[in-house]
């Protein structure tokens, strides 16, 4: 009996062995008609948990990436706005600065003009040129210089108390001529995108 007992013991364990020596199930991609049996597509329940582990820690770190990149873009629009904000500012101070300069008279005039053109080059000084258009940028620039340049005669006047010192009528004549031509550069509006006039033409005709 205790034999009998021993070799079914055996077959119950060798049956045993052999259902888990079986290879476990697979599962291929998609189902029914759509369903794709190939060595890649099918593949066990944690051979599929293995992949979509990594499918989907891809997926975070690209969204990750392209968030950033997002966020980065934003804040760059924004500086973007508010340093072309900041040079319209800029270059309406200097058209009416060099307005002045023609027309002084005396040289407490100059010593005024001179203050006000020394506070344009520190606003203009402080404004975030890499966010601005190019174009921009090169006009900001150059009303810099201009302001600079004029802060340079206005002080020889001023140190010689006589404003025939220098020619400073001839040289804020052609500022005044640069000046213009910058700050139209800096108030054009942007050039729009062909597709956002598509877009709005419909909405202009319905207005």
């Amino acid at each position: 009996m205790e034999a009998l007992m021993d070799t079914n013991q055996l077959v119950t364990a060798i049956g045993e062995a052999v259902a888990n020596a079986r290879p476990a199930q697979e599962y291929c991609l998609l189902w029914g008609d759509l369903q794709i049996n190939s060595w890649w597509s099918c593949m066990t329940k944690s051979e599929w948990s293995g992949w979509m582990q990594a499918i989907f820690g891809a997926l975070a770190i690209l969204s990750s990436a392209l968030l950033a990149i997002w966020i980065a873009n934003r804040e760059r629009r924004i500086a973007g706005k508010d340093a072309l904000s900041l040079s319209v500012q800029h270059a309406n101070s200097m058209v009416a600065f060099v307005r002045m300069a023609r027309e002084m008279q005396t040289i407490d005039g100059a010593v005024t003009i001179n203050s006000a053109f020394e506070g344009a080059l520190d606003s203009g000084s402080s404004i975030r040129l890499d966010v601005l258009d190019s174009n921009i940028r090169g006009s900001v620039h150059a009303l810099n210089n201009i302001a600079r340049q004029a802060n340079a005669i206005l002080l020889r006047l001023i140190q010689a108390d006589d404003l025939s010192a220098v020619d400073w009528p001839n040289a804020f004549f052609h500022w005044e001529a640069r000046v213009f031509k910058h700050a139209n550069i800096i108030k054009a509006p942007p050039p729009e995108k062909i597709w956002r006039k598509i877009l709005r033409g419909p909405f202009k005709l319905i207005s």
